[in-house]
């Protein structure tokens, strides 16, 4: 029984132990696992992959599977695998960040995202917004990226740029609403961010959402906290908003209490008064800054504000002075386009030629129209054609203004069709403001094309609607002679300053066409309206052209010439006093006594008539001739009685007794001299005068006051002489002006504009040789260009040589001296202008090299002992490194070498010095300096770039031996280093060690196509062993290679080697030929006639052979069958 129980137990346990011993038996999975840790991984890659297909996808599973994907490069079917697993637990984050990171792996973003967005429905986590904002963001998809953002600032709003950016998408979006609450969140979250920039950019979102104040509030607050130094700095900058937005009121409130503090920044000053002038107060701003201006204390900063103004102000002294002492290349382009356009409306052509002259066209480019006309005043045939078709290709941008600027240029230039078609388009738009149509009329007149004009205005007008363009045909229809069509239309005009400018224009476009009824009428309308001295002269000439115009006015014409006959005088004087115009019969008085008339010659006036007079007599009495006149003036066409009555209105309103004409001139000259007379008056005078075309009367005073005053005198001048044929007068004038010493900048370029322009080049070639210098570049340059036209180089070759040798001048400036020396063939003073600039360079200086280039290839002597002289100035060692190359360079490498000592040459280190060095070793043929050179330098380099090159340079140099020493101790290091194994193979191959070359160039061209060389030496070497066929099969890999070689045919040795691999390769015939050829080309190439006749004797081709032994070659005969070539190196590259 106990025997019994024994045997149960023991069986029983050994049952328990199998079973247990069952249990550890590894499943699938767990092999598969043991393999992996193991890195067995092809065993475990097929264990996994059964478990997938047997339907196993749990992660210990799917994890280790996708690993092992990656591990063999397969990235796709690891994320098959895993898509395949998050398709079923779509909420297992774990797994679908690692899908992420297999679809960066893929390069598939787009599936990436959508796997991130899938992440983020389940769990909102910080990270993955981040990373979708930054997506969203890569990919330009604002709205999506202001979601995540959104929720960032709501989930985890620790981050104040989170804020900021979000804001800013918002307002890109243009929800500024929404970005200004971004902003307050931000503010209130995060204040001591709220600095700089960001304090800009909520005052630019709140202006933006219409709340002007609050962005104010917030400005404001931002300057109080500002540091008391930097308060007025930040409002400035806070002020930009303000501007952008058009609140320029804001602007100034919040700039204004700074004010002391302005004058301390000048950037601040000079925005202090643009929102001055923004701000409706530019007379206050531009006192200021050209009070500054006048003591010349203006910081460069606010002489564009002042500039500004003075141009909108059309205070032209003012900016014609400005630009005249400034340097203009710092002034904005468009305030140089409107002070030219400004220049031009004056008259003051040298002001916008002289712009041009500095700032070159460039500045122009916007205004294409402005450029054409400143190339016609240049007389620039080619930059008129340039600008007028760059004018043409923009015409549908042009404005009004400057689409008849171009018509009028048209008309200059003979293109009158142009002109008309032009005007025509301006016309039928209509647009224009009154003073272009006025423009316009004037144009047509010009273009005697006055019936044109006419019938395009009453084509645009509209009687429902009066429009500027009924300006324009006012003018036309007075020139045109509908003068009374004219005069009604000017009497329905406004009193106010619209109707004076357009008065104005009517007046000038009815005189030149000679319509005087109709520019007496706008005369007389404008003298009611302004009265100024200016529109006087208007009306008096008005009135006096008018009489000799109008037949109606047949009465006055004996008056206008000479005094009055004295009988109708008396007669006309009794009528007054029976209409008891005592007063002004009076006046008439001094004339009757000169003689008797006939009082019956005169009818008597009407009552209404007599009263007109009386109320006239009156105002003459009371010193307001300027307005008796107009009132008088319908009594010239109602009859005698009329006319006499008016008359005698224009003798007493104009002094009595002599032609008005006459009497004016002699008054209005009086006045030119008159100490009592103020100097508005005195020009009131000349402008009068000049109105009236005396400019014979007005010559010698002008000519006086131009050189006593200068200024505005000196055009009158100018104006004056030029109507009146005094050229030479004027260029004489002019040319005593210049020869003043008291003359300042200004009024210097005045004089030599104006000489230039009336003169010439001849006329005023003396005063810029005297003032091109003090007057700088420009004027310079016009100087030199005038020598040129007029060919005088030698004066132009001095002026060049004297400015070189003026102190201050700047390098680049004496460079370009140097070259239009050289240009003028002027080759020994340009030497020593570049020697000069040269003598402070390295060798790399572009003097230097400029002086080496007029030197030539082999500079001489003393030349040569300049340079050496340079380089030992320099340190010695690394410092005369470039100096060796250049003296080599020169074909001097002996005397490169002395500049380093051995002694120090052999101690550096300097990789630039040493490379130099073997060069100019190389150069100099010291092959035993070069060899012991390499030697040393070897021992001192460790296997690296450095011995690479060491060996390269000697392989090169043909020190075999060198190079072998310096290749072996790099595959040493690096056995498998593949250019030392080709480098060595070379090396030994012509140093005649072919075991060595085998056994480096066979690995070598294992894995390699090698080049032709490398080919051709296994070749020769495997033809040494007598390995034929191996050898022909390399000699055939090096012919292919050599025929894909660039440049082949044109290189004379590579073409021989091709002959030569062509023999070998076993295509003879060709290779012979291509030999027969090179012969041809160089008969005594003893090289390739060895090279033939090896060929022709391995070949078995005697009798050739024999011929080429003598040195003739005949014409071919039929091939011999080759024998097998025999095995030799090849000459061109056998050992030494």
């Amino acid at each position: 029984m106990n025997l019994r129980n024994h045997l149960i137990a023991a069986l029983l346990m050994v049952i328990a132990v199998m079973a247990g011993a069952f249990l550890l038996i590894p499943g699938e999975r767990e092999t598969a696992l043991m393999y992996f840790r193991d890195k067995e991984f092809e065993q475990a890659l097929d264990r996994y992959e059964a478990q997938v297909r047997s339907g196993n996808l749990s992660p210990t599973v799917i994890m280790p599977l996708a690993n092992l994907y990656l591990q063999y490069g397969r990235v796709e079917s690891a994320v098959a695998l895993l898509e395949r697993y998050v398709e079923e637990h779509p909420d297992d984050l774990t797994a679908r960040r690692q899908l992420g990171v297999y679809y960066m792996y893929a390069q598939r973003p787009d599936d990436y995202l959508m796997n991130l967005e899938q992440m983020t429905r389940v769990d909102i986590g910080e990270d993955q917004l981040r990373e979708l904002s930054r997506i969203y963001n890569f990919r330009g998809d604002i709205d999506r990226q202001v979601e995540v953002l959104e929720a960032l600032v709501r989930l985890y709003p620790d981050h104040a740029e989170d804020f900021l950016d979000l804001a800013r998408l918002q307002a890109n979006l243009r929800r500024f609403e929404d970005a200004a609450a971004t902003l307050e969140q931000m503010a209130s979250r995060f204040p001591e961010t709220m600095t700089g920039e960001a304090v800009l950019f909520r005052v630019y979102v709140l202006l933006d959402a219409g709340e002007s104040r609050s962005a104010f509030a917030v400005a404001r607050q931002a300057v109080a906290d500002a540091p008391a130094a930097t308060l007025a700095r930040v409002a400035g900058e806070l002020s930009g908003p303000f501007v952008a937005r058009s609140h320029p009121e804001l602007a100034l409130e919040l700039l204004a209490p700074h004010e002391a503090a302005l004058h301390e920044d000048p950037r601040l000053l000079a925005l202090y008064m643009r929102l001055l002038a923004l701000n409706g107060r530019g007379g206050e701003a531009f006192a200021a800054l050209h009070a500054l201006w006048r003591d010349g204390t203006l910081p460069q900063q606010a002489v564009e504000p002042l500039l500004e103004l003075a141009v909108n102000r059309r205070e032209v002294d003012v900016a014609f002075d400005v630009v005249a002492r400034t340097d203009v290349m710092l002034l904005a382009d468009w305030l140089m386009v409107a002070t030219a356009e400004m220049a031009l409306s004056v008259g003051r052509h040298d002001v916008a030629l002289g712009l041009v002259e500095q700032l070159g066209e460039d500045f122009l480019q916007e205004r294409p129209v402005l450029a054409a006309r400143l190339a016609v005043l240049r007389e620039d045939g080619p930059a008129i054609a340039r600008w007028i078709g760059a004018a043409e290709r923009r015409l549908p941008e042009l404005d009004a203004e400057q689409r008849v600027d171009l018509a009028t240029l048209y008309g200059r230039l003979d293109r009158r069709g142009d002109a008309l078609a032009l005007l025509g388009r301006v016309v039928a738009a209509g647009d224009a403001p009154a003073d272009v149509f006025a423009r316009v009329a004037r144009l047509y007149v010009t273009l005697d094309a006055v019936a044109d004009g006419l019938a395009a205005t009453e084509a645009a007008r509209r009687p429902t609607a009066p429009g500027p363009v009924d300006a324009a045909w006012a003018a036309l229809a007075a020139a045109a002679g509908r003068e009374d069509e004219a005069v009604a239309w000017l009497d329905g005009l406004p009193d106010d300053a619209a109707a004076a400018v357009t008065l104005r224009e009517i007046h000038a476009v009815a005189a030149d066409a000679g319509a005087w009824g109709a520019a007496l009428a706008a005369a007389e309308r404008l003298y009611r309206l302004r009265a100024a001295s200016d529109d006087l002269a208007l009306l008096t000439r008005a009135l006096v052209m008018a009489a000799y115009d109008d037949e109606a006015l047949a009465p006055l014409r004996p008056l206008l010439a000479v005094a009055p006959p004295p009988g109708l005088v008396a007669a006309v004087a009794d009528r007054l006093r029976e209409a008891g115009a005592d007063r002004l019969a009076a006046a008439l008085t001094p004339l009757v006594a000169a003689g008797e008339g006939d009082a019956t010659a005169v009818p008597a006036l009407s009552e209404a008539q007599a009263a007109v007079v009386a109320e006239a007599a009156a105002l003459i009495a009371g010193g307001r001739a300027g307005a008796a006149l107009p009132l008088t003036r319908p009594l010239a066409t109602a009859g005698e009685a009329g006319a006499g009555a008016y008359l005698a209105t224009v003798l007493a309103a104009t002094n009595l007794g002599r032609s008005p004409l006459h009497d004016v001139l002699q008054e209005q000259t009086a006045a030119l001299t008159d100490p009592n007379v103020t100097e508005a008056g005195r020009q009131a005078a000349v402008a009068t005068l000049v109105q009236l075309g005396a400019f014979e009367v007005v010559l010698p005073l002008v000519e006086t006051m131009a050189a006593d005053m200068g200024g505005s005198w000196l055009y009158v001048f100018v104006e004056a002489a030029t109507r009146v044929g005094a050229e030479d007068r004027l260029v004489a004038f002019l040319q005593r002006e210049l020869d003043r010493s008291d003359l300042d900048r200004t009024a210097i370029e005045e004089r030599l504009y104006l000489l230039t322009e009336h003169g010439g080049d001849l006329a005023v070639l003396p005063a810029l040789a005297r003032y091109a210098l003090e007057l700088g570049e420009g004027w310079i340059f016009t100087y030199e260009d005038t020598l040129q036209r007029l060919g005088r180089v030698d004066e132009l070759a001095a002026f060049l040589e004297r400015r070189l040798g003026l102190p201050g001048t700047d390098a680049e400036t004496r460079r370009g001296l140097a070259f239009r020396l050289l240009d003028l063939g002027r080759k020994k003073p340009a030497e020593a202008a570049f020697r000069a600039m040269a003598a402070a360079e390295g060798p790399e200086g572009d003097n230097l090299r400029q002086l080496l280039y007029l030197w030539g290839p082999r500079p001489a002597a003393e030349q040569i002992e300049w340079l050496r002289r340079k380089a030992v100035a320099r340190p010695e060692g690394p410092a005369r490194g470039p100096w060796m190359r250049l003296l080599a360079d020169l074909g001097q490498p002996h005397l490169a070498l002395g500049l380093v000592s051995q002694e120090v040459l052999w101690a550096s280190d300097d990789a630039d010095l040493l490379d130099t060095a073997l060069a100019v070793m190389a150069a100099a043929e010291e092959r035993a300096t070069l060899a012991a050179f390499v030697t040393h330098r070897m021992g001192r380099e460790p296997p690296g770039p450095r011995l690479h090159a060491l060996a390269r340079r000697a392989l090169t140099e043909g020190l075999y031996v060198a190079a072998r020493h310096g290749y072996e101790r790099l595959l040493a290091v690096d056995p498998s280093d593949r250019p030392a194994l080709r480098g060595l193979g070379h090396a030994a191959y012509l140093n005649g060690a072919f075991d060595v070359a085998m056994g480096a160039l066979a690995p070598y061209l294992a894995s390699e196509t090698g080049t032709w060389e490398d080919n051709f030496y296994m070749a020769e070497m495997l033809q040494r062993r007598g390995e034929t066929v191996a050898a022909r099969g390399r000699y055939v890999r090096a012919l292919e290679v050599m025929e894909r070689v660039a440049g082949r045919d044109r290189d004379y040795v590579l073409r021989r080697s091709h002959a030569l691999l062509l023999h070998r390769a076993g295509r003879s015939d060709a290779g012979i030929a291509l030999f027969r050829t090179l012969l041809e080309e160089r008969p005594d190439d003893q090289a390739t006639r060895a090279e033939l006749l090896a060929a022709l004797l391995e070949t078995r081709r005697f009798a050739e052979a024999a011929e080429v032994m003598r040195g003739r070659q005949q014409d071919r005969p039929a091939p011999v069958p080759p024998l097998q070539p025999t095995p030799r190196p090849a000459l061109a590259e056998a050992p030494r």
